[in-house]
C-alpha cells in the first residue's frame, strides 16, 4: 500500500510538472516500427558434446500433478540423457518445478557474483576477485549437490493421500535442473572453441560438480589474464564436496585463491574467454530470471518447450509456451518502468542473440491459433500517465529489441524497444523506448573500493502514428546502492 501512495504521488508530481511534453510527427514510428527477419524456419539444430556425451538440444516439459508420474518421467528422462540423445520430453509436477527454480536461482546468483569481477573498465583488485571466485564457487557446490543427489528410491505405485510431496522429490527435481544446466555449458564450451572445458571428460552426469568447478575457475583466471593451476579445480571440487557446509569455507577459500593468483603465470590468447565471461554475466542472469518466472507460475502452464537451433551460424533461442485455458502467465519484467506481458494460450518466443546487421538483441513474438503475447500497461502509476498525459493502450506484443553499449569509459547505456499493434481502429502500429545512460566513476580508498554514479538519465517515449510523447528524468549524482565493495 505505502509502494502506491509513492508512486502515486511520484507520478502526480512528474505529470503537474509537465514532464511529459507531445510532439506531433509524421514519420517517426515508420523509422522505429519495423519488425527484423524471423530466421527460425531457416535455424537449423546442431548437436551439442561434452567429451563423448551427445546432449539434447530440445527439451519438452509437460505438467504433471502427480509427483509419482512426474518422478518416474524425470527417471527415464535422465537415464535417455546418460545415453545419448538430442531431445528430452519429461512430466514435471508443480513440487518438482519448485525444485528447478530453487536451483535456477542458485545458478543466477552464482553468475551475478562474478559480475563483480567482468567489467573490463573496472578491473578488480586480487581481494574482490578471490571473494568473488570463492563464492561463485561456493554457489556451483550448492548447485552440483542439488542437480548430482544420489537416485532416489522408486516412487509407490500410487499417490500417497497426503498433500506433501513424496520421498525423492527433490532429488528427481534437481537431476533434471542438472541436466539442463549440462546443455548450458556444452553450448558455452563450444562458443569458446572447447577451451572451457579443455580436459573435462564428462561421461557421467556426477561429474557436474567438477565442470561447474572447471568453468568457474576458468573464465575467473582468464578475466584476470591469469592461468589457473593444474591442480586447483581437483583440490577445490574435492574440498568442496566433503565439506558439511561449504559456506563456512569462504574465508580459507578466498584467502587461498588470492594466493593461487598471484602465484598464477600470465595468460596468452584468453580474450575468448574474457568476452564469454562479458556475454554471460549479461545476458544469462536475466535470461534464468524468465526461466525461473515461468516455472513459478507452472500450474498455469500446460507445457514449456525450449530448443537450440543455429542460423547463418549464430544461435537461436525459442521458448513455446502452452498456457491452460482461462489461465494468463506473466513474463518478469526486464526493466522496472517497462510494461507487464501477458501470455495467453499458446505463443512462441524467438530469441536472437544478434540481429543481422544492427547488433541488437532481438525477441520476436509468434502467436498460436488460439494464443497471445500482450502488452499491458498495468499499476498505478501507468494509470495516472494514461489518464493525465498520454494515451497508453495495451495491445499485442510483436518484437523486442534490447540494445546494451558501452561508449566510452565510465558511460553505460541500455535501449529497450517494445513494437506492438493496439486494438481499435487506423493504425494500430505502437512504439515504447526505454533509454537508459549511466555515468559511473570507481573510486578507490585504502580500505575499500566503490562505485559512484555520477549521473543517470532515464528517457521514455511512447509513439503513435500521429504523436510523439517523451518522458526525460535526469537524476543526481549518488553511490549506486548495493554495489560497495570492501576487500
Amino acid at each position: 500500500m505505502r509502494a502506491a501512495l509513492i508512486a502515486a504521488v511520484l507520478g502526480a508530481g512528474m505529470l503537474a510538472g509537465g514532464c511529459i511534453p507531445r510532439r506531433d510527427v509524421t514519420d517517426e514510428l515508420d523509422r522505429g516500427w519495423y519488425l527484423d527477419e524471423n530466421p527460425w524456419p531457416r535455424a537449423q539444430p546442431k548437436p551439442l558434446v561434452i567429451g563423448t556425451q551427445r546432449l539434447p538440444t530440445r527439451w519438452m516439459f509437460r505438467r504433471d500433478d502427480s509427483t509419482v508420474r512426474s518422478a518416474a518421467s524425470i527417471a527415464r528422462a535422465v537415464d535417455a540423457l546418460r545415453a545419448g540423445t538430442d531431445q528430452i520430453d519429461m512430466a514435471v509436477s508443480p513440487a518438482h518445478a519448485r525444485t528447478i527454480e530453487s536451483i535456477l536461482a542458485e545458478v543466477r546468483a552464482a553468475l551475478e557474483r562474478l559480475k563483480d569481477i567482468a567489467d573490463p573498465d573496472d578491473p578488480p583488485s586480487p581481494g574482490v576477485w578471490a571473494a568473488a571466485v570463492a563464492d561463485a564457487l561456493i554457489q556451483g557446490e550448492i548447485v552440483a549437490r542439488a542437480a548430482t543427489a544420489p537416485s532416489p528410491p522408486a516412487p509407490a505405485p500410487r499417490e500417497p493421500a497426503t498433500r506433501a510431496a513424496p520421498a525423492g522429490t527433490a532429488q528427481h527435481g534437481g537431476l533434471s535442473a542438472g541436466a539442463m544446466l549440462e546443455m548450458v555449458i556444452a553450448y558455452l564450451n563450444e562458443r569458446a572453441g572447447g577451451r572451457l572445458l579443455a580436459g573435462i571428460d564428462a561421461t557421467e552426469i556426477g561429474r557436474l560438480r567438477e565442470i561447474i568447478a572447471q568453468v568457474i575457475l576458468r573464465l575467473g583466471f582468464a578475466v584476470a589474464g591469469k592461468e589457473p593451476p593444474e591442480a586447483l579445480r581437483g583440490q577445490v571440487s574435492s574440498e568442496l564436496a566433503q565439506a558439511p557446509d561449504p559456506r563456512r569455507l569462504r574465508a580459507p577459500l578466498r584467502k587461498r585463491l588470492r594466493a593461487e593468483l598471484e602465484a598464477a603465470p600470465p595468460a596468452l590468447g584468453d580474450e575468448q574467454l574474457r568476452s564469454l565471461l562479458r556475454a554471460v554475466v549479461g545476458g544469462v542472469p536475466s535470461s534464468l530470471e524468465v526461466v525461473e518466472s515461468f516455472v513459478r507460475q507452472w500450474p498455469r502452464i500446460n507445457a514449456l518447450e525450449l530448443e537450440l537451433r543455429y542460423a547463418d551460424g549464430e544461435p537461436l533461442l525459442a521458448v513455446t509456451i502452452d498456457v491452460a485455458p482461462g489461465r494468463s502467465v506473466r513474463l518478469a519484467k526486464l526493466h522496472p518502468l517497462a510494461p507487464a506481458i501477458v501470455f495467453r494460450g499458446r505463443s512462441r518466443i524467438i530469441v536472437v542473440l544478434q540481429a543481422p546487421g544492427t547488433g541488437e538483441a532481438a525477441v520476436l513474438f509468434e502467436a498460436g491459433a488460439a494464443g497471445a503475447t500482450e502488452l499491458r500497461f498495468e499499476g498505478i502509476l501507468y494509470g495516472l500517465v494514461r489518464l493525465m498525459a498520454m494515451p497508453l493502450a495495451d495491445g499485442t506484443l510483436r518484437e523486442i529489441r534490447v540494445l546494451s553499449t558501452k561508449p566510452c569509459r565510465g558511460r553505460k547505456t541500455f535501449t529497450l524497444a517494445m513494437l506492438m499493434e493496439a486494438e481499435g481502429r487506423g493504425d494500430p502500429r505502437r512504439l515504447f523506448v526505454l533509454h537508459d545512460v549511466r555515468d559511473v566513476r570507481v573510486l578507490r580508498t585504502a580500505f575499500e573500493v566503490r562505485r559512484i554514479e555520477r549521473r543517470r538519465d532515464l528517457t521514455a517515449s511512447y509513439v503513435t502514428p500521429a504523436h510523439l510523447y517523451t518522458y526525460r528524468r535526469p537524476a543526481a549524482a549518488a553511490d549506486l546502492s548495493g554495489v560497495e565493495r570492501r576487500e
